[in-house]
């Protein structure tokens, strides 16, 4: 029976040691869980952290905020970023389900977690639940299962002894007690870690499992040996120029690859302007600043040695200090705004080297504002996934409507379509969608749209100049006192008719996802132009003609689509 025991006991310890040996984890990196996104086309990016095996790859997509059958799934092959364009004000679910290409037969048996995001909506904590008890399913079968493999092996035990009794002297207990661990390990994997159902069982493939060493493998390839300048707990006792500004310190444990955060700085983040305009009852943020977009990080390895033979290791390992490297990452950035702990959704993000420019709105109240800055670091070597949140609190300038107009621009006859900023998705001119595009899109989403200038409503209806599959949807068209006219696309409401005059400012229509591109819906937007006459070919770009700052008024989505700056852009690469 102390036999018996002490089988079980090697088993499990065995377990312990090589858990991690099956398949490496994929990390879901953005959107990231709980994200409300702004822009409908969303670019979704995982990582694989085993440099060692290829993948292959199938995204899939739970809509309609459920976690059942009504999902899209599109096969990836081993690409690690997927694109696609998605319905607003709904919230998604998201996962990636793979298999190592060299055993791929049709079947992906592994997926990650999932995530949730929402297209400019919130995520209601009911939601967040149910994705909890999705990623951690209840095991109530597993403690009977692994019962009945306990009555396995004792009921095989007497077997087991007389073999070993006919055996020749030179066999030895231990490797077929290893061996036999082994074989538990795969049977117990298999109830821990159920892979999904399909309609054929594939194996899936193990690693060899290495003899424990008594000393860590150490290689000095694998590592910037710092052992001069270093003390024996790893802290760095002299620094050269490079390691002075370290952001965070690691702790890497070579053994089973997971890392721990020792210490980080806190983030520099310099303000050079904060302003906050108002817009009737609403203010809209602008902010620019610098942050460092290239940082040090420094990782010191260790090697965690769990004997058999020793004890005082079975619970607790014993580390040996292998070296440490500072390593100059650029990692992901990401920028929130929120005000007494409800987020005012960035409405646009730029940078340029170290600085950067947000726009953020909209919200009713102008104090206790709050700019909130991770830096998402990464970095497949030592299997690091860390963010790091610095959070400052700001007083932005308060702008009269006045100052939000340019001051050299008196001249110009319209006004902003909007009585807020709203960045844009397509500029004017010759852009990588159109040639030309004949108006400026706004990213509006069911905003309230006015009259640019004083005149009369001369057009208003449904747009078929192109047929049904090219279709402006609702339109209004004004013509201004200047002769000149405008027209206004894709409306969801018309607030006026034909005929009516109407006055610089005054709410005319609200913005939609009316008409269609090769009879698809091109997501909420407003297409504004201004031509020189009646006629369509006398479009021109809307920008001399506008009042308005339009420095503030910034690409939506640039950083992840660079196509949206093209065309007659006022500011390009911004």
């Amino acid at each position: 029976m102390v036999k018996y025991f002490l089988k079980v006991f090697l088993a499990l310890l065995l377990l312990t040691f090589f858990k991690n040996i099956a398949f490496a984890q994929i990390k879901l990196i953005s959107p990231y869980n709980k994200e409300i996104l702004e822009d409908n086309v969303v670019h979704f990016k995982w990582e694989n952290t085993d440099p060692n095996t290829e993948y292959v790859y199938q995204h899939v997509l739970y809509i309609n905020g459920k976690l059942t059958d009504t999902r899209l799934k599109t096969p990836i092959g081993s690409d690690e970023e997927y694109t696609r364009g998605l319905v607003d004000n709904r919230f998604y679910f998201w996962e990636i389900r793979y298999e190592p290409k060299d055993s791929f037969e049709g079947y992906y048996n592994h997926r990650t977690e999932a995530f949730a995001f929402g297209l400019n909506t919130e995520i209601p904590d009911s939601v967040m639940e149910m994705l909890d008890e999705y990623n951690n399913p209840p095991q109530e079968e597993e403690s009977k299962e692994e019962e009945n493999k306990e009555e396995e092996i004792e009921e095989t035990e007497e077997e087991e002894e007389k073999i070993k009794e006919e055996e020749p002297p030179s066999t030895k207990e231990g490797p077929e007690t290893i061996s036999k661990g082994e074989e538990v390990e795969e049977e117990v994997e298999g109830i821990n870690n159920p892979p999904p159902k399909t309609t054929e069982k594939i194996p899936i493939p193990i690693k060899s499992q290495p003899t424990l060493p008594t000393k860590p493998p150490v290689q000095e390839e694998d590592y910037n040996w710092n052992i001069k300048d270093s003390s024996v707990l790893g802290v760095s006792e002299s620094k050269n120029e490079k390691e002075k500004d370290i952001l965070c310190t690691f702790k890497y444990n070579k053994k089973d690859s997971s890392f721990e955060k020792l210490s980080c700085e806190k983030n520099k983040i310099e303000i050079s302007k904060q302003e906050l305009y108002p817009f009737l009852d609403e203010y809209s943020l602008y902010i620019e600043g610098k942050v460092a977009r290239d940082v040090n990080i420094q990782v010191d390895s260790y090697y965690c040695v769990k004997d058999i033979f020793k004890p005082k290791t079975w619970f607790k390992c014993e580390e040996e200090f292998l070296g440490s490297e500072v390593i100059t990452i650029r990692p992901h950035m990401f920028f929130r705004v929120n005000q007494n702990g409800l987020d005012v959704p960035v409405r646009s993000f730029s940078t340029n080297g170290d600085g950067f420019r947000l726009l953020a709105g909209y919200t009713r109240k102008n104090d206790n504002l709050k700019l909130t800055h991770t830096y998402r670091i990464i970095n497949r070597k030592y299997n690091i996934f860390y963010d790091l949140e610095t959070e400052i609190s700001f007083n932005p300038k308060n702008f009269s409507d006045s100052d939000i107009l340019t001051k050299e621009s008196s001249s110009k006859p319209f006004i902003f379509p909007f009585n807020k900023i709203i960045g844009v998705t397509q500029w004017y001119g010759f852009t990588d969608y159109q040639s030309p595009h004949t108006g400026i899109d706004f990213g509006a989403t069911k905003e309230k749209i006015v009259s640019v200038g004083d005149g009369e409503v001369v057009g208003k209806g449904w747009d078929n100049y192109y047929g049904e599959c090219l279709s402006g949807g609702n339109f209004l068209k004004v013509k201004h006192s200047n002769g000149m006219y405008t027209t206004y696309f894709h409306l969801e409401e018309i607030y006026v008719n034909t005929g009516d005059l109407v006055k610089k400012g005054q709410v005319i229509g609200k913005s939609g996802n009316t008409g269609s591109w090769n009879c698809q819906k091109l997501a909420y937007h407003l297409h504004f132009e201004t031509r020189l006459n009646s006629s369509q070919k006398s479009h021109t770009n809307p920008i001399p003609y506008i009042d308005v700052d339009w420095n503030k008024v910034l690409t939506l989505g640039a950083k992840y689509n660079p196509r949206r700056l093209s065309g007659e852009n006022p500011h390009p690469g911004k």
